[in-house]
């Protein structure tokens, strides 16, 4: 028997506050920017590593109050919380670099989980509207094409000279700016899907996700019932002159000849 789950407001007023965080974590590291230090990022990201947390767990009630969506609910939770775990690694001496390397892995593939995760909800309350995720790919990827972008820029300029330094800061000004509006764009999406969820979880019977097929899956095929002679659930009828005997399917009512081994409406098995 499966076991209703039900997320409460206090889940959806999480998503709410992570998205507030990323707000305040962009804005920290923007201002952080003009100190000079090798820790500048670190406030920021630490506010940022906090927004992941409460996000994960947020996510993971409410993802697990539909039963199509739990699976998606728990890896989502899990990777939110290596991607904010990795980010205070990096500022780690000697192991900064892994730390490195796994936010960018878990950055990709947690707000790709999160994309999912939205659209299986979705999938749960279609008559509620669509929770946005449009965003969440854009902000996966964007981190790695703009950090190719830079590195390929100042490989030409090492290499030939063709881009000069300016060409380069403007492209790396017009990438982080680039990554500050994706930044905003997923806080704003994550604060207007905070509303969405609070309506669907006000207005739905959760009971009754329990009970529903998810899309693609289908009711198992039921094997038509064997009689044995005994059993036989036909009942003979003496035919006219002139006329085929016919006889009743008891199992269906169908009438069917007399010479058939099988209903061929219900597919029982006739003698």
């Amino acid at each position: 028997m499966t076991t209703t789950q039900v997320y409460d407001k206090s889940s959806t007023d999480m998503v709410k506050y992570s998205a507030l965080i990323f707000v305040l974590a962009q804005a920290v590291s923007f201002g952080m920017a003009f100190i000079e230090s090798d820790y500048i990022g670190l406030v920021g990201d630490i506010i940022y590593a906090l927004g992941l947390f409460l996000l994960g767990t947020a996510i993971h009630k409410i993802g697990m109050s539909f039963p199509i969506a739990r699976r998606d609910a728990d890896t989502t939770k899990q990777w939110l919380y290596v991607f904010g775990g990795s980010l205070l690694v990096v500022y780690i001496p000697f192991v900064g670099l892994l730390g490195a390397i796994v936010a960018l892995v878990s950055s990709i593939v947690c707000f790709l989980k999160l994309n999912n995760l939205f659209k299986k909800i979705t999938q749960s309350a279609p008559q509620h509207g669509q929770l946005d995720s449009w965003v969440f790919p854009l902000y996966a990827f964007y981190g790695l094409i703009a950090g190719v972008a830079i590195f390929i820029a100042a490989l030409a300029i090492v290499i030939s000279g063709l881009i000069t330094l300016v060409s380069l800061f403007i492209l790396a000004l017009v990438v982080g700016i680039g990554g500050i509006l994706l930044a905003l764009g997923v806080a704003y999406v994550l604060y207007q899907n905070s509303l969405k969820l609070e309506n669907i979880r006000q207005s739905i019977d959760f009971s009754q996700l329990a009970s529903t097929p998810a899309p693609g899956v289908y009711a198992p095929a039921t094997t038509p019932t064997v009689y044995t002679p005994a059993q036989s659930p036909v009942q003979t009828i003496p035919p006219e002159s002139g006329e085929e005997a016919t006889k009743f399917c008891s199992n269906c009512g169908s009438s069917i000849i007399e010479s058939d081994k099988f209903c061929p409406n219900c597919g029982a098995t006739v003698n």
